[in-house]
């Protein structure tokens, strides 16, 4: 705006106020017209000519030391000349710039090319020992945002860790090129914290280093070439597990009952795709569930001897026809139909009772005792604890009791 031929307006002086850490004063017609921005050492002075919308300014020479300025007459000339009153003697002179601190006083009248005088109180600062304002630019710009998102940062860190999950999200190709360049040039931050995490969390640091160890030594086997009388020389060095013939694939789950079945099982092996359904199982009753979850102080014996707790409460036998081969037989063979047997409810007087007989005894101590005296090593509290926990929760033998006492007491046979 104080360029020749450039017009501008009271709204870009106050914008200029906000900008630079000036006071700008405008004068018109010799008249202080307005005041923009908070009071400084130093103080702009602008001559305005024209309208208030748009005018045209001239910057006058900032003084520090109050004269005596009289502003009759508007002039587009920035030439001015410098009348200085001392004891009665006037000097002219056209060079503001060489002219020093001491010889401008408060009788000296600045005057305009054309003669005319502008009057106002103006102060004269001496350049002799005093440093000058870094100009405004865009670095210094720079550094004031950077400066203002520095302090909000620090007075809302949730809304800035908000945002900057946002972006990560958002931008996942920079996050890691960030990171990679942070690990590269700072190695012993990154090294002090894994150690801190480390140790803060042993049981991931030992998962996650086993799984490294068999991952590499995986990747150092030898492929399973030869499969002949294999199960009779085993190599350590051989990767068995990624042989089509050990390593069957990946399990799928039905989409009705959520059953695992390998790639090449049917649909209907399962629930029939979808026509059988079956009620959830809850959680186990108390003591099984102690038992199982290694709560009890009975847990190790209970479970290292299982199959005999199990065999204690059988209700049926197993019937089949058994092949037999040769004198050496690890396992059994059996042909044709498997099936279950299960005899009467009630034992003869002759007879002791055996399999679901057991459960109808009528003594709770008595029942015990068979169990044990057919299974020896077992604990005969824990048999009795079980025992009424089948009889509580067991469907079957609810209805198997409530048959049972549904038939009238003077009939004999049953």
């Amino acid at each position: 705006m104080s360029k020749p031929h450039t017009q501008g307006s009271l709204c870009e002086v106050k914008a200029a106020a906000e900008l630079f850490s000036y006071q700008f004063q405008v004068y018109q017609d010799g008249c202080l017209r307005a005041t923009f921005g908070e009071a400084s050492d130093v103080i702009k002075r602008l001559r305005f000519t024209g309208n208030h919308n748009n005018g045209h300014y001239d910057v006058l020479v900032p003084l520090f030391e109050p004269i005596s300025i009289d502003i009759t007459q508007p002039s587009n000339n920035l030439c001015f000349k410098i009348l200085i009153k001392n004891q009665n003697l006037e000097t002219e002179t056209e060079d503001v710039t060489n002219l020093s601190s001491s010889q401008l006083t408060s009788d000296t009248t600045l005057l305009s090319s054309d003669g005319s005088a502008f009057v106002t109180e103006i102060s004269i600062r001496s350049k002799n020992g005093t440093k000058r304002r870094k100009r405004f630019s865009s670095a210094i710009r720079a550094k004031q945002l950077k400066k203002a998102a520095s302090k909000y940062t620090e007075n809302h860190r949730q809304v800035h860790r908000e945002a900057a999950r946002k972006y990560n999200e958002s931008h996942p190709k920079i996050l890691k090129q960030v990171t990679q360049t942070y690990r590269q040039t700072h190695p012993d931050v990154v090294k002090k914290i894994k150690k801190a995490y480390n140790e803060k969390n042993p049981h991931v640091n030992r998962v996650a280093t086993a799984k490294y160890h068999e991952k590499i030594s995986k990747s150092k086997l030898l492929s399973w070439t030869s499969k002949h009388l294999s199960g009779f020389k085993y190599d350590s060095r051989i990767n068995y597990s990624n042989d089509k013939i050990v390593n069957l694939g990946p399990r799928s789950p039905c989409q009705w009952c959520h059953a695992l079945k390998w790639k090449d099982e049917t649909q209907v092996m399962c629930c029939s795709s979808g026509k059988v359904q079956l009620s959830k199982l809850g959680p186990y009753p108390e003591p099984l569930h102690s038992l199982l979850t290694h709560q009890d102080s009975l847990s190790e014996h209970f479970l290292k001897n299982a199959r005999k707790y199990s065999g204690c409460f059988q209700m049926t036998s197993f019937g089949a026809k058994e092949v037999s081969e040769g004198n050496f037989m690890p396992t059994f063979k059996v042909q044709g139909q498997v099936y279950h047997r299960i005899g009467s409810l009630m034992a003869n007087f002759d007879q002791k009772p055996s399999f679901l007989q057991i459960y109808f005894v009528g003594d709770e101590c008595h029942e015990r005792d068979i169990r044990c005296e057919i299974y020896p090593g077992v604990y005969s509290e824990l048999v009795h604890q079980l025992q009424k926990l089948l009889n509580q929760h067991n469907k079957y033998l609810q209805d198997f009791k409530a048959a049972i006492d549904s038939i009238p007491k003077d009939q004999k046979d049953f």
